[in-house]
């Protein structure tokens, strides 16, 4: 049997414990650490082999061990082909109780061993051992720290170690990781064994022998780009990317052979077929290692070599949105990696577009938190901009403005609009697409305003623009919005018409913009329901929500899909299908946590579900999410009363008390232009009535 793994990982642990564990079911136990030919002839000393010449004996000792039985022999770190060859000269024959821990899993293969591949711990096991290995008690911070060195067994254990004798907590200890990084575990005395390696030097024999014994100077190269990139699979083309523009003359076979020594010695993994993965700790390593000027060059390449796969996403074709979910991880380490060492190497146009685009890839994705972010990061504008750079100011702020919008940040996204109508101005020739997304933005933010008659005029300047040219693929944006403008005005007939013109063009596009057209079918859908045509609504939705689920298959999160489930619910409510209904608003409520949907549509998703739940007589459940819901509305919500009110109900059907909310019930209730003035006879103790 062998043990392999990433250096760090506690294959030795393991082995010593096994063979004391379970030293009683064998006759011997012998530990051979390091040099195999001195660990055998101490093993000879100590089965009285006759001295003489050392080759000579060990054809004793082996002869000897071929005939004995019941005894087990323990072989630590065989970390280099010249000891497996030195191994299979030496070892007994097949049906001995042999263990090996090795960082080398295919040569073990070659001779038979079987293999067990170690992994770091999981996350409850990295607590456990924090938490007994400090004696400190604080659960929450063991599993940020736990999380923070990739839960492997070695780093935690210099952690630990550290920690034992400094007398700090988990949280002053990654105070200090994030200053000092790996300079905590250069202190050899921290070590709990005196044979133990440091964190540092873990990998360097590894490195070593594959830069030495195999002359791979490139397997270093690959590893130190592995350093910038993210805990997520890494695609071979990325790697293949990145090599053409580092070697441009060197062949790809050179890649093929550093790749395969970097996963037989267990530096890096190959969790599926044409990927790559390589722990947080190594990465961490690696990078440390590497020179200042080192660095800059690295990091110049990874730029380019990540800017390059961003621009095989393109927003206005499906077939490429799978590029970024893929891509994403590694954008993301390594922009938060620039950002934190404020690394000042990067052309800053392409820095600026670079993180741009992934702002308007991840609005697109619907992580729009997440997109927030990153235009705060996007570096001030220039002075003095030229006309490319006002063109990429002006959509930036343009593309901003849309996204805080879908965050409910009116009074933002009108100065971003404002900002990208200023700058617009200023380019002399003015691309027609730039004008086009300015009317259109500005006309959405207009409309949200509820500004109705601007948002019209911004989309009727838009259409004047797009109508000298029939195959625009504007034309179903324009009637997809001439529809929601009739929805807020809520005239559902000519919404229809509208969304009915908008479908026809989107399907004469060439290729079909997806994502619109699922847009575009979802309000078709509230058109129908505003007529009370709620099944032909329903089928409408569940058309959107099978495109939707081909556009986002990783994220049925988004806010598009929220929307579209509680939409769907509604219409099965409607149609007093409450458990069909319960189960798409109950999913919807689920992802409505952190969404940027509107608090009315998280009230009306609560007060539908505790309806149905009133309908259903399951009191208990209407009782506690109208009790939610009351935690959350505003004193002023259209919502409030009838919360309220399907509230006591759940409370009188339980014999609960229920006069705490007859102070909100009291008074006069403004509804539009009629007023609704409720009494309670509160001297009943179970009215039937409220």
């Amino acid at each position: 049997m062998a043990i392999s793994g990433l250096g760090g990982m506690g294959k030795t642990a393991l082995a010593l414990k096994y063979g004391n564990d379970y030293a009683s079911y064998y006759q011997w136990v012998h530990f051979v650490q390091g040099d195999i030919t001195l660990g055998l002839l101490k093993l000879a000393d100590a089965l009285h082999i006759p001295q003489g010449n050392a080759q000579e004996r060990l054809e004793w000792l082996k002869s000897r061990l071929d005939r004995l039985d019941d005894y087990l022999l323990i072989f630590d770190g065989v970390d280099h082909p010249k000891a497996f060859e030195e191994l299979e000269n030496l070892l007994p024959n097949r049906g001995k109780s042999l263990l090996l821990t090795s960082r080398m899993t295919e040569e073990a293969r070659k001779l038979d061993f079987e293999v067990i591949r170690l992994t770091p711990f999981k996350p409850e096991e990295a607590v456990d051992y924090l938490l007994l290995a400090t004696k400190n008690t604080d659960k929450e911070q063991a599993a940020v720290l736990a999380e923070r060195l990739g839960y492997l067994p070695l780093a935690l254990t210099h952690a630990a170690a550290y920690i034992r004798k400094k007398g700090f907590s988990f949280k002053k200890y990654l105070e200090e990781f994030e200053k000092y990084e790996l300079k905590l575990f250069q202190d050899k005395r921290l070590s709990l064994k005196k044979d133990e390696k440091t964190i540092l030097t873990t990998w360097k024999i590894t490195m070593d022998t594959i830069e030495n014994y195999h002359e791979c100077l490139l397997a270093k190269e690959v590893l130190n780009f592995f350093s910038f990139l993210g805990q997520a699979p890494i695609p071979l083309e990325l790697a293949e990317n990145w090599f053409k523009q580092r070697f441009p003359n060197d062949s790809d076979l050179d890649l093929t052979d550093a790749l395969g020594l970097l996963h037989d010695y267990s530096m890096i993994g190959n969790p599926v077929k044409n990927t790559y993965d390589v722990h947080l700790v190594v990465q961490t390593v690696t990078n440390y290692h590497l020179s200042s000027s080192n660095r800059k060059k690295h990091i110049e390449y990874t730029f380019s070599t990540l800017m390059g796969s961003h621009s095989l996403y393109n927003i206005e074709n499906p077939k490429t949105w799978n590029n970024f979910r893929i891509f994403f991880p590694h954008y993301d380490s390594f922009v938060r990696y620039c950002t934190k060492s404020k690394e000042k190497l990067i052309n800053k146009f392409d820095w600026r577009r670079f993180l741009h685009d992934i702002a308007v890839a991840l609005t697109h994705e619907g992580y729009l938190e997440t997109a927030n972010e990153y235009y705060d990061l996007i570096p001030k504008e220039v002075e003095n901009p030229t006309e490319l750079e006002l063109f990429e100011l002006a959509t930036r702020h343009n593309d901003r403005g849309v996204l805080q919008s879908h965050l409910q940040m009116g009074d933002k996204a009108a100065e971003s609009f404002r900002e990208a109508r200023k700058l617009k101005d200023q380019i002399r020739e003015c691309p027609a697409g730039l004008k086009i997304n300015a009317l259109l933005n500005e006309g959405i933010h207009f409309a949200e305003k509820g500004e109705l008659e601007k948002a019209r005029k911004c989309y009727c300047s838009m259409f004047d623009i797009i109508k000298t040219d029939p195959t625009s693929s504007y034309f179903p944006v324009y009637w997809n919005q001439m529809g929601m403008l009739n929805l807020k005005e809520k005239k559902f007939i000519e919404a229809e018409e509208c969304f009915i013109i908008a479908k026809r063009c989107s399907k004469n596009i060439d290729p079909i913009d997806t994502l619109l057209l699922a847009r575009v079918i979802a309000n078709l859908g509230i058109a129908l329901s505003g007529q009370e045509k709620f099944s032909e609504a329903f089928d409408q939705y569940k058309t959107a929500f099978q495109l939707f689920k081909e556009i986002f298959p990783s994220n049925l999160n988004h806010p598009e899909i929220v929307l579209l489930f509680f939409n769907m619910g509604v219409c099965k409510f409607k149609e007093g299908k409450f458990d069909n209904a319960e189960e798409f608003l109950t999913q919807s409520f689920s992802a409505q946590e952190g969404s940027p949907l509107s608090l009315d549509i998280r009230l009306d998703t609560m007060l539908k579900i505790g309806e149905i739940n009133i309908f259903k007589q399951n009191w208990g459940q209407a009782e506690s999410i109208l009790n939610a819901a009351m935690k959350l509305v505003p004193e002023q919500s259209q919502f409030k009363l009838l919360i309220i009110s399907n509230l006591i109900m759940a409370l009188i059907k339980q014999d609960k008390n229920f006069r705490h909310l007859l102070k909100e019930m009291e008074g006069t209730f403004s509804t539009g232009e009629s007023f609704l003035q409720i009494k309670i006879d509160t001297k009943k103790k179970s009215p039937n009535k409220t």
